[in-house]
């Protein structure tokens, strides 16, 4: 899959990270599913780095904006990466520690341009969605738990007043 689908994916499968290690090892994950999925990469020519960059940009600036800066997020979309990041950085260094490992789960498979296209494109679609569904940040402040508290108390059966709450101030 190209870079968009496997950030936006991996920012989705992070939304139930607990920390960013965790976030960045769900992306991993999530790469590896996808690219089992039969589809077409770039070349890795002019034009295809070209296009990775551009994807890789989109795909940043669609994480960004979805995930709201969240740093658990933007680890997943990280890790949504990381195994085709590591395969620049081995072809770049004549090494090969895990392509072996990443052609092994990789499709050989290759459908018609327009086939991968239309599954990199519902691969990201569903991801963005699932992204802006479950990435809402999570509002456990202390107020907002002292407001929840006091609507339940005040909709509590069999008082007609709800009993006034103290404010705890230390000392």
């Amino acid at each position: 899959m190209i870079a968009t689908p496997h950030m936006v994916a991996g920012a989705a499968g992070a939304t139930k990270a607990r920390s960013t290690t965790g976030a960045v090892a769900i992306g991993t994950l999530t790469h590896l599913v996808l690219d089992g999925v039969p589809h077409r990469d770039y070349r890795m020519d002019t034009f295809g780095g070209l296009a990775l960059i551009a994807d890789t940009t989109i795909g940043t600036l669609v994480v960004w904006r979805l995930s709201k800066g969240s740093k658990v997020l933007l680890a997943g979309a990280l890790g949504g990466m990381l195994p085709d990041l590591l395969r620049l950085i081995e072809r770049a260094l004549h090494i090969n520690l895990t392509t072996w490992a990443h052609n092994t789960i990789h499709t050989p498979s290759r459908p018609s341009p327009w086939r991968s296209a239309a599954a990199q494109g519902l691969v990201a679609g569903a991801a963005a969605l699932a992204l802006r569904r479950l990435g809402e940040p999570r509002r456990t402040s202390a107020k907002l738990q002292l407001s929840t508290l006091r609507r339940r108390l005040s909709a509590a059966p069999g008082s007609g007043k709800a009993p006034r709450l103290a404010s705890h101030r230390p000392g």
